[in-house]
């Protein structure tokens, strides 16, 4: 019997780890098939490239919507060469300062950047990084200028944060949330519509300063277009249920997720939403692709 290759993006968009081992004992989204996991590879050329027969699988991110917007030449269609399967996870980034940053709240913050235009800056983990776009939309919507300073890699942004060189960026939650409790940083708000369960005390941006303002990397999964529609119900069947198992949620929210799965034709929507907007947040913030 043929082995399952359930392939992963090397470019997650955040710290979460939502590959398939976190479902409950029972309940694994792919039991019945023989299943080898194959990581940190160029998952998403591979899976389009690949046979539509079943047996080879995408665990896809947000950044495959950026990415056209910022490659000139990417070697899939992430709209056209996949048949969408499930949305599994979102995750959702914390807006955080320094504690030398005079703000106390999201309000207060963009007041404060009103007052001193280019003078805050923030860190990121590169052009078009899951915490780059959410800086950029949030700018946009308050109407400040922040400045842009883009890192090899987030970790990087996070360590100059911590450290004072930068007033503030948007880490992953299981990143900040350590800094948040020990003072070391402040979170000002969460950048999903709803606030996380892992900290309910902190509210959103949208509530508390800027209305429908939600910025958020996910994961899904995908298969190569033409995998027959019954082989997509019953994967789609089997993550529904493995992301709603109670161990499987609670692992994922304690991570900083939110198991959020839905039909194909939802994620389908949302796949072809984001490569439009965030054709359009690149271009506002001056990114042409490279």
């Amino acid at each position: 019997m043929r082995d399952v290759n359930v392939r992963e993006s090397d470019d997650a968009p955040s710290k979460l780890d939502s590959r398939p081992r976190h479902t409950s004992p029972g309940s694994h989204p792919l039991k019945g098939f023989p299943c080898s996991a194959l990581r940190r590879c160029i998952g998403a050329e591979f899976v389009a490239k690949s046979p539509p027969d079943g047996y080879t699988w995408l665990l896809g991110t947000s950044q495959h919507t950026v990415t056209p917007s910022i490659v000139k030449h990417v070697p899939y269609d992430i709209a056209a060469d996949f048949a969408p399967v499930t949305l599994a996870v979102r995750a959702p980034q914390l807006l955080m300062v320094h504690p030398s940053v005079p703000a106390k709240t999201t309000a207060e913050l963009i007041a404060l950047a009103k007052k001193q235009p280019g003078r805050l800056n923030y860190g990121s983990g590169g052009l078009g990084s899951a915490s780059h776009l959410a800086a950029a939309v949030f700018a946009s919507m308050a109407g400040i200028s922040i400045t842009h300073i883009p890192y090899k890699g987030v970790g990087l942004a996070f360590v100059d944060l911590i450290g004072g060189q930068l007033d503030l960026s948007f880490p992953a939650i299981p990143s900040g949330v350590p800094y948040m409790r020990s003072g070391r940083l402040r979170a000002l708000g969460v950048t999903s519509l709803r606030r996380h369960a892992s900290i309910p005390d902190v509210p959103t941006v949208a509530e508390t300063a800027l209305p429908g303002y939600q910025v958020q990397s996910w994961y899904g999964v995908l298969a190569p277009t033409g995998t027959r529609a019954d082989i997509v119900a019953r994967v789609n069947a089997a993550f529904t249920t493995a992301l709603r198992a109670p161990e499987t949620k609670a692992a994922l929210v304690a991570q900083g997720g939110d198991p959020d799965p839905g039909t194909p034709e939802e994620f389908g929507r949302l796949i072809k939403d984001e490569l439009a907007r965030n054709a359009k947040i690149t271009r506002a913030a001056g990114i042409t692709p490279e």
